[in-house]
């Protein structure tokens, strides 16, 4: 979930998760209903990040380095 600072409504976190299961939460400061036009380096970002969280390398998490280089860290190996 993208909460956006001027957004057309705004987000309660208590009752979404009460009514789903919310494995992603992030806040901005900038971005409002139309964010993808308004900030789309923060909204790209958002969802880059949460896909990271999705994706694995033999059983290892992926990070923003393995996935742009295709390569696993010295820690993964």
């Amino acid at each position: 979930m993208a909460v956006f600072a001027h957004d057309i409504t705004q987000s309660v976190r208590p009752p979404a998760e009460r009514l789903y299961d919310i494995r992603h939460w992030s806040g901005f400061d900038r971005g409002g209903h139309f964010a993808a036009m308004e900030v789309p380096e923060l909204l790209a970002e958002d969802v880059r990040d949460f896909f990271l969280t999705h994706i694995t390398y033999d059983h290892q998490v992926a990070t923003r380095y393995t996935v742009a280089t295709g390569e696993r860290s010295a820690r993964d190996r």
